[in-house]
């Protein structure tokens, strides 16, 4: 929508259909941002990427915008943004809000880890009494040799409590580019790395 720009638009069920809400877009969005690439809903909010926002200083670094449901002209309660934004990162690639829609987590496939270009990243936000805080950095955990266009991040998924799964669509498996699935566990306050799932192999745990 908008050359680019991008647009959410909610959907509410009446009992017999599915009727159009306010659209909601970015007021500072530019073309070729993207917004609307990936949505979640929860909590009374919804979350969307535009994963190609140059707003953090760096072209197509990616941002992800909250809205707060409910009201007659929703604005944008934040703008979310990786923790030290790259150009070409596409922060927003993909996202998933808890159950509360107080904990946001966001993958970004195109993430360099150094030389190892597309490793991939994911990021957990918390939204608390002063806004939106980011408290991990999920980086890619692969042994399967060099992360290079693992895409770690390409999917991601939150259930609710201590665990985050994230996908890793180009990691290296027994034949060739077969994907992985990564298990975050929250330990102590602090998301770490729990086990890898992919085709062929063995589940490896820490």
């Amino acid at each position: 929508a908008d050359t680019g720009r991008g647009k959410i638009r909610p959907y509410t069920w009446s009992g017999s259909a599915w009727v159009a809400g306010t659209g909601l877009a970015d007021p500072l969005g530019e073309a070729g941002d993207d917004l609307g690439g990936c949505v979640s809903v929860s909590g009374g909010i919804v979350a969307a990427s535009a994963t190609g926002d140059d707003s953090p200083g760096a072209a197509d670094a990616g941002a992800v915008l909250v809205f707060p449901l409910g009201t007659a002209t929703p604005q944008a309660e934040a703008k979310i943004f990786a923790t030290s934004p790259v150009a070409g990162e596409r922060f927003g690639t993909s996202i998933d809000l808890g159950a509360s829609g107080a904990v946001l987590v966001t993958g970004s496939q195109s993430f360099d880890a150094g030389a190892a270009v597309d490793s991939g990243r994911a990021y957990v936000h918390v939204r608390g009494a002063t806004g939106w805080q980011s408290v991990a950095a999920l980086e890619n955990p692969t042994t399967s040799g060099v992360p290079e266009n693992d895409l770690f991040g390409s999917a991601v998924a939150y259930d609710g409590g201590d665990l985050i799964l994230v996908g890793a669509m180009g990691a290296d498996g027994v034949d060739g580019n077969d994907g992985a699935a990564d298990y975050f566990q929250l330990r102590n306050g602090v998301w770490r790395f729990a086990w890898a799932l992919a085709p062929g192999a063995s589940p490896c745990c820490e």
